[in-house]
């Protein structure tokens, strides 16, 4: 890779945590180059530009059909299989690299691990929906206000007929209208 300004861009990308895959329009099944951050995934730069491992080949199953290459930068998630076996989730984004002369000749190609984020992001979820059933099932009515009084949110069963009648004064100030002067016993 070229020098700019006296740094080596090649040593540059290799010490981002992000892989980088640079490949050329001509050679469609392995990238000309790929960065040593694909080490966190078990595999090394030689075993994609060889052409010992394809690409599409540790693409997960369940996620080929519902990928398209497309060189638009748009970040795309999606798992890819590691060394060991074990799947990952990545975001990816491929960009055409323009030329000074003539259409783009070559892709970049970024990986960047999301699985930890995207584990966490699902487990929240569960978390959530599992606090909501729980105050769902309360038999009375519970309320989150600011402390300015104003009703952010209603929750309990829906045996509850204050639960409805309540929640129709989200976002309002209690005071002014829900309660009409019990405001003060509640708060």
């Amino acid at each position: 890779m070229s020098i700019c300004g006296g740094i080596n861009l090649e040593q540059v990308i290799n010490i981002s945590p992000i892989v980088s895959m640079l490949w050329t329009l001509d050679k469609k099944k392995a990238p000309c180059f790929v960065s040593d951050a694909v080490a966190a995934f078990g595999y090394s730069p030689s075993d994609f530009t060889s052409g010992r491992v394809v690409y599409d080949d540790i693409i997960h199953p369940e996620d080929k059909k519902s990928i398209e290459f497309v060189p638009d930068c748009t970040s795309i998630i999606y798992r890819i299989a590691c060394a060991d076996k074990s799947w990952r989730w990545v975001s990816h984004r491929i960009c055409a690299l323009e030329q000074e002369e003539g259409p783009a000749e070559s892709h970049l190609w970024t990986l960047i691990d999301v699985t930890d984020a995207r584990e966490a992001e699902d487990s929240l979820k569960k978390s959530e929906q599992e606090l909501s059933a729980l105050l769902n099932a309360i038999p009375s009515a519970l309320m989150v206000v600011t402390e300015e009084g104003v009703l952010l949110k209603v929750t309990g069963s829906g045996e509850t007929p204050f639960v409805e009648e309540a929640s129709r004064y989200i976002g309002q100030n209690i005071e002014e209208s829900l309660f009409h002067g019990k405001s003060d016993e509640i708060m």
